[in-house]
């Protein structure tokens, strides 16, 4: 996923229009100030004249609903002036409609829609929201659209899905078809003995990049698996240059992703007996999210979710709804790379790596950058580099827990004596008599135990259960030790 290094300067005011998109979260709001935002039509603010001829939207509020109902006062203003509120939709309460009865939806054409049991979202909708014949509906109301998290709704499910790709250790890079049809090839080809791994990956990327293909050899060297590569890279956009409005449509198209991916599940667990236990999905940064969608639809009964530096922008505080959390699976890592800028410095599972306190990778400061023309992805990719490791080299990184305050004491020390990756080179976290340390990698859930429990944190610096840092080496394959 491209760093989005204009992002941090992204303002609402410079948001294109977006007709249909309810973007205010609750009913408490400054109307005045959000119609600074949104530039309303001719007809609506002709209409708020007729109640105050200064367009005082105050005085027009009080004149509908003196009593002082907001929502009930905008509903009214929306009404009388501009019929059913478009292009400006703010209602900050919708009526709830039955998914069963509602049938349509703004965005397709495919008819009635009807509930399903691996819908990700609840069972009434708003008439605007986003429905697709196979999936279910999608809210485009907050938390998923806000004016905090300006993304846009997802687009037709063709033209986000591109397929999958399926190893075993009898063929590779079998290519697969997982919607609209699910291809019977499936049920010829996968081991239903075996566990599965769903990787996808995140924006401008594609299931067609080395990177996936050498972790599917990686799972498949240490044991016998089906390994599934999810490949969505029409919807998110590889290829393209580097945009803003592509990334917010991105944000809106994973979420269909995710449905897709539960659909497949379930298709699993219906033709082939699979079983919840037997699934570990790994996502890399939006991909990291798309995983939590699908460990949701399935109310954390997945076995394993991890998430490799989950996506930051639209995402950081935010709601668990929309991002990974540590009870979207029976259990759930990530691995952080990249924070602040293209990846969550926040925690997203139960036990969190941080490589090399989450900053500035070894690999991507200069001359062992392998690409020097491009220092925006350099660490963001480190952690599936370093995941890819962990996966044929056990116990190459050793996570050692710490708090808060030491991570912000370690990059503050590198950062003013220039002494980067050379203060923690801790060999004690290597003895495996150790009860505080976890490797990084498949081995991570045997130690599921010491994420996040408190015990650990009583009494001690270690304050923050499931958190670790590692640090690691300049070129592959990164193992300090």
């Amino acid at each position: 996923m491209k760093l989005l290094v204009f992002f941090c300067g992204l303002t609402l005011s410079s948001l294109p229009s977006t007709e249909g998109i309810q973007m205010v979260p609750h009913e408490t709001f400054n109307m005045s100030e959000a119609m600074k935002i949104f530039q309303p039509s001719q007809e609506f603010t002709d209409g708020i004249k007729k109640f105050s001829p200064s367009g005082n939207w105050t005085e027009a509020l009080k004149k509908l609903q003196p009593s002082g109902n907001v929502s009930e006062s905008i509903r009214k203003l929306l009404d009388l002036t501009q019929g059913n509120g478009k292009p400006l939709q703010m209602l900050p309460i919708t009526p709830k409609i039955d998914l069963a009865s509602a049938g349509r939806s703004r965005n397709n054409s495919h008819g009635p829609v009807k509930p399903n049991k691996y819908n990700l979202q609840s069972k009434r909708i708003h008439p605007d929201d986003s429905c697709f014949v196979h999936l279910g509906c999608f809210s485009n109301r907050p938390p998923w659209i806000s004016i905090t998290r300006p993304s846009f709704p997802p687009k037709e499910p063709t033209s986000v899905i591109t397929g999958a790709l399926l190893y075993t250790r009898k063929i590779s890079n079998k290519s697969m078809s997982i919607f609209p049809n699910i291809s019977p090839q499936w049920k010829k080809y996968i081991n239903p003995k075996v566990n599965y791994t769903i990787i996808t990956h995140g924006f401008q990327d594609s299931g067609q990049q080395p990177w996936l293909a050498e972790m599917a050899r990686g799972l498949l060297a240490n044991n016998e698996q089906n390994v599934i590569i999810i490949d969505w890279s029409k919807g998110a956009f590889y290829g393209d240059g580097l945009s803003l409005i592509d990334y917010l449509q991105a944000v809106g198209n994973m979420r269909v992703v995710g449905a897709v991916i539960t659909r497949l599940v379930y298709h699993f667990k219906k033709t082939l007996g699979a079983k919840l236990n037997q699934f570990h999905l790994i996502g890399h940064s939006l991909g990291a999210h798309i995983m939590a969608y699908v460990g949701k639809a399935f109310h954390g009964k997945l076995r394993w979710i991890t998430g490799l530096d989950p996506a930051n922008p639209l995402f950081t505080g935010q709601p668990n709804e929309v991002r990974m959390a540590p009870n979207d699976a029976q259990f759930t890592d990530a691995v952080h790379s990249d924070v602040g800028a293209a990846g969550e410095i926040a925690t997203s599972g139960m036990c969190d790596f941080y490589l090399n306190v989450g900053f500035i990778q070894p690999e991507c400061i200069l001359p062992q950058r392998k690409d020097p023309k491009d220092p925006i992805n350099c660490s963001h990719e480190a952690s599936y580099n370093n995941y890819i490791t962990a996966t044929t080299t056990p116990n190459c990184f050793i996570g050692r827990p710490v708090s808060l305050k030491n991570v912000a004491e370690a990059v503050a020390n590198t950062l003013l004596l220039g002494n980067l990756f050379k203060n923690f080179n801790d060999t004690s976290c290597l003895q495996k008599e150790s009860s505080k340390c976890v490797p990084m990698g498949l081995e991570t859930i045997d130690y599921r135990g010491l994420c996040r429990n408190d015990k650990i944190a009583e009494g001690s610096r270690y304050d923050i259960p499931g958190t670790y840092v590692i640090f690691t080496g300049s070129k592959a394959p990164y193992c300090l030790y």
